[in-house]
């Protein structure tokens, strides 16, 4: 489709001349490669108003003004599910003023606001928080090799009709309704299976269906923890520990008698705490590779054979990457001077891409030989990407480079840092990098792909 142009004055009074001098409609259109309608209006324009020049529309006037453009903002934000129709019937009970959702939804764009999906937590009281903050607290130490011995569990429910909305198809426009591009959907999900898995570093067990019915204590005992948790207690020793959490069928008197008759020490759990398993992480990666495959389950018995075929081909370098370590990069001699991050290795960004900023690359001023990795001093591997930092205003020098609509590198003590961006002038803590000090800035839009 051609763009569309306006024909100037000039032109518009060759066209009237071509026709003044006897010439057919449809041969001026053909000279000056235009339309035959557009020479129709023309002299269409120029018999009944005598005029063939082109009218200028008149500037829009603006309605609302900047107070009633914060008051339109403040109500959305003082009730954030509100909707853009609600809002403007709002508006118009307070001004008298009658204004479309679209400009509603026009003026929150203008103050930042978007309509977005709200994340979902579960709910928590007073006592689960200080619960948490506690189990938080009593592990803030464990090293790598700590976790390395822990086996995170959970069961998890899975359905042939996939929930996911993130879910989306390649389609042309206005083509929403045609059958290739239809995903079916039964309102109320059939079809559906429980199964029971556990993940830790450099390892995993059988994912196994709760076949007809749900899990109690008893066909815990049989089903998970003596065919499946046993053999892992036995592979790594003593020092192991299982992870479950406290849904009522884990927390039986059958079950603690079963797990200390065979040694199995469980890790204690604060309730309400899903988040805290690194497992669901996993189970959303299952359920997104049983959606994408070429074939979708049609019932049950594929639906097994589906899960139990993606989880065996989830590459274990994915479950160790969810399982992230802790650790702690501080100056002994200036206790105030550090980064507590957590160490992620992610498809994104490689040591091949970003090299990873050695010890010895840190300057001599604030390395004085005393700068080490707090939860395992004696090791000395680089970190090659750090997540979550939390800085200390005299760790960063105040050198800024923007690097694209959504990074931004900051300069600390330990070496640059990317960052997400909120907007123009804001920085985001979402994501974090450490890298080398002579870092290439120029080829980081084509590694993160931004």
């Amino acid at each position: 489709m051609s763009s569309r142009y306006h024909i100037d004055d000039f032109m518009r009074g060759r066209i009237i001349g071509k026709i003044e001098e006897g010439r057919k409609k449809t041969d001026v259109a053909r000279v000056f490669d235009i339309a035959h309608s557009v020479v129709s209006r023309l002299w269409k324009s120029l018999k009944t108003t005598g005029m063939c020049s082109r009218r200028h529309g008149v500037e829009c006037v603006r309605r609302m003004t900047p107070a009633e453009d914060r008051y339109i903002v403040l109500s959305a934000k003082k009730n954030r599910r509100t909707t853009a129709q609600q809002v403007a019937n709002q508006f118009l009970a307070a001004s008298g003023k009658q204004i479309s959702r679209k400009t509603v939804a026009r003026r929150l764009r203008g103050g930042g606001l978007y309509a977005r999906r709200p994340v979902v937590y579960v709910p928590l009281t007073r006592q689960h928080r200080t619960a948490r903050l506690q189990w938080c607290r009593e592990h803030h130490n464990w090293t790598e090799q700590d976790w390395a011995c822990v086996l995170f569990s959970d069961e998890s429910r899975f359905s042939r009709s996939s929930d996911c909305r993130r879910q989306l198809i390649w389609r042309e426009s206005g083509t929403a309704n045609r059958p290739e591009n239809i995903q079916k959907k039964d309102r109320y999900p059939t079809g559906s299976i429980m199964v029971w898995a556990g993940i830790m570093i450099n390892g995993r067990t059988r994912v196994h269906v709760v076949a007809n019915g749900t899990m109690t204590g008893q066909r815990y005992i049989d089903e998970v923890l003596l065919p499946h948790v046993r053999l892992i207690r036995g592979a790594v020793g003593d020092k192991f520990v299982f992870m479950d959490d406290n849904a009522t069928c884990h927390r039986t008197l059958a079950v603690q008698d079963c797990l200390d008759s065979e040694g199995i020490q469980r890790l204690v759990w604060p309730a309400r705490s899903p988040d805290l398993n690194l497992i669901e992480n996993v189970w959303d990666a299952l359920g997104r590779q049983v959606a994408g495959r070429n074939y979708p389950p049609t019932n049950k018995n594929t639906l097994i054979r589906a899960l139990t075929e993606e989880w065996d081909k989830l590459p274990q370098q994915l479950l160790d990457n969810v399982l992230q370590i802790k650790l702690t990069l501080k100056n002994k001699d200036s206790p105030n001077s550090k980064i507590d991050i957590e160490a992620l290795v992610t498809d994104q960004i490689s040591v091949a891409n970003i090299p990873a900023p050695e010890l010895d690359n840190i300057p001599q001023a604030v390395q004085l030989g005393n700068l080490v990795l707090a939860d395992s001093p004696d090791c000395q591997e680089p970190i090659t990407i750090l997540i979550g930092a939390d800085y200390y205003y005299d760790v960063v020098t105040g050198k800024i480079k923007h690097l694209s609509k959504k990074l931004v590198a900051v300069e600390t003590i330990f070496g640059w840092c990317l960052q997400g961006r909120n907007s123009e002038n804001q920085s985001s803590l979402a994501l974090s990098v450490i890298v080398p000090r002579k870092f290439d800035f120029g080829s980081t839009k084509e590694i993160l792909g931004s």
